[in-house]
């Protein structure tokens, strides 16, 4: 059995016609039945904030190329916001494993109903992380890695270095791309 914070994967056998039996693979909702805890309903909020939060972001990261602050502002305010919120992502992200200690995993009422249908079939005590667990974990990591890159980056109102302080812009000196 496969669950996720949303649904679970189950399975059903249809009689067709022409095939025979077919045993179909799909997405469920829980049943009503299903208890969801309190740590459960944390790792749902914390997936939906580093979903909307990560699609602003994104948004904000490709608007933030064609946006040149005038040099009274603080340009450099713009990275750190970035940063800030590429960290918030990182935590949600990594928050949204709280499922691993919530009843999806510990005292599933479904797994009880199944073993009790099928004396036969024997299922452990505890969850595995599945490619879903491991997805968020690289996340969780690439998050952190552009919170880091974006603390690094220079400001976007911030001039050319001039290598000697001449007064004179050479380009063949220039030390940072021009866009």
């Amino acid at each position: 059995l496969h669950f996720g914070i949303w649904y679970y994967q189950g399975w059903s056998i249809v009689d067709t016609s022409s095939q025979g039996l077919v045993v179909l693979e799909s997405c469920h909702d829980y049943p009503e039945y299903m208890t969801v805890d309190t740590n459960w309903k944390a790792a749902r909020a914390f997936s939906i904030i580093s979903l909307v939060l990560g699609g602003i972001v994104l948004i904000f990261g490709l608007c933030t190329g064609c946006i040149r602050p005038n040099n009274n502002s603080g340009s450099g305010d713009i990275g750190k916001f970035a940063a800030l919120s590429y960290l918030i992502c990182c935590f949600s992200q990594g928050m949204s494993l709280l499922l691993l200690d919530s009843n999806a995993c510990n005292n599933n009422v479904m797994v009880g109903e199944v073993e009790k249908a099928y004396p036969n079939l024997d299922f452990g005590e505890s969850c595995d992380m599945s490619s879903g667990a491991k997805s968020v974990i690289s996340a969780s990591v690439f998050w952190f890695a552009a919170c880091l890159a974006a603390l690094r980056s220079p400001s976007l109102g911030e001039e050319e270095r001039r290598v000697d302080g001449d007064d004179e812009m050479d380009p063949s000196r220039i030390t940072e791309p021009l866009l």
